[in-house]
C-alpha cells in the first residue's frame, strides 16, 4: 500500500518488510523507533527489558538525552554526574574515582581497603580545618582514645586533658631527657587534699644526687 509493505503478519518497506511484526497483543520492531512524544507505560508493574546474545562482545542498555539529563524517580543523571533535580553534581564519577560535592553520612564502618590509606583534607581558605569527632562518645585512633578534651586509653581515657595554656597529667609522667621551664619565675607545685595523712613532694635520684643550685644532696 503506497510504500509500505504487508507481508502476512508483518509491516515494513521494500527494502526491510518486517520492521513490525504483530502478535496477540505484543508488536515487535526491528529497527530504530524514534519517538516525537513521552512514552507512556500502563502495565501495573512495568518493565524495560534489554536482551542480547550471550556471544555478544560489546552489548547493554543506554539510557541518555543528547546536551540535557536523564531522571530516574528523584535522581538526576547529567553526564558522568549523579544527583537531584536540585542539586545535580552531588556525585561525580572518573576512572578509579568518586567525588562528593556534599556531605556524606554512612550508617556503618568506613574501610579503607589501599595499602597506604589516607585522609586528606584540601581547602583554599586560610581559615579551614579538619575536625574528627564523635557527637556522643569518643574518637579511637589506634590504641589512643580522644574524648572532647582529654586523651588515653581505653582503660583510662582521661590521662591527658588539655585546656587553655594548660595540660594536666592524670597519672605518672615519665620522661627520658631534661624538663626544662620557660616561665619567668618557673614553680613546681605539689598539691595534696589536706585530708591527705601522708601526703608530700619527694625529689630523689637512684643511686646518684640532687643538685639544686650548687648544692648537692646525696
Amino acid at each position: 500500500v503506497e510504500s509500505v509493505r504487508f507481508t502476512d503478519n508483518t509491516i515494513g518497506i521494500a527494502a526491510d518488510p518486517d520492521l513490525l511484526t504483530l502478535t496477540n497483543a505484543a508488536l515487535a520492531v526491528a529497527g530504530t523507533l524514534t519517538v516525537s512524544d513521552d512514552v507512556k507505560l500502563s502495565e501495573d508493574a512495568a518493565v524495560i527489558t534489554h536482551t542480547a546474545p550471550t556471544t555478544a562482545t560489546n552489548a547493554g542498555l543506554a539510557i541518555s538525552s543528547t546536551n540535557f539529563h536523564v531522571d530516574v524517580e528523584s535522581v538526576r543523571f547529567t553526564s558522568k554526574q549523579i544527583g537531584t533535580t536540585t542539586d545535580a553534581d552531588l556525585i561525580t564519577l572518573a576512572d578509579n574515582a568518586v567525588a562528593v560535592a556534599g556531605t556524606l553520612t554512612v550508617s556503618d564502618d568506613v574501610k579503607l581497603s589501599e595499602a597506604n590509606a589516607v585522609i586528606e583534607h584540601t581547602s583554599t581558605d586560610a581559615a579551614a580545618s579538619l575536625t574528627i569527632k564523635s557527637s556522643s562518645g569518643y574518637v579511637d585512633v589506634e590504641s589512643v582514645r580522644f574524648t572532647d578534651n582529654t586523651i588515653g586509653i581505653a582503660a583510662d581515657p582521661d590521662l591527658l586533658t588539655l585546656t587553655n595554656a594548660a595540660l594536666a597529667v592524670a597519672g605518672t609522667l615519665t620522661v627520658s631527657d631534661d624538663v626544662k621551664l620557660s616561665e619567668d619565675a618557673a614553680v613546681i607545685t605539689h598539691t595534696a587534699p589536706t585530708t591527705a595523712t601522708n601526703a608530700g613532694l619527694a625529689i630523689s635520684s637512684t643511686n646518684f644526687h640532687v643538685d639544686v643550685e650548687s648544692v648537692r644532696f646525696t
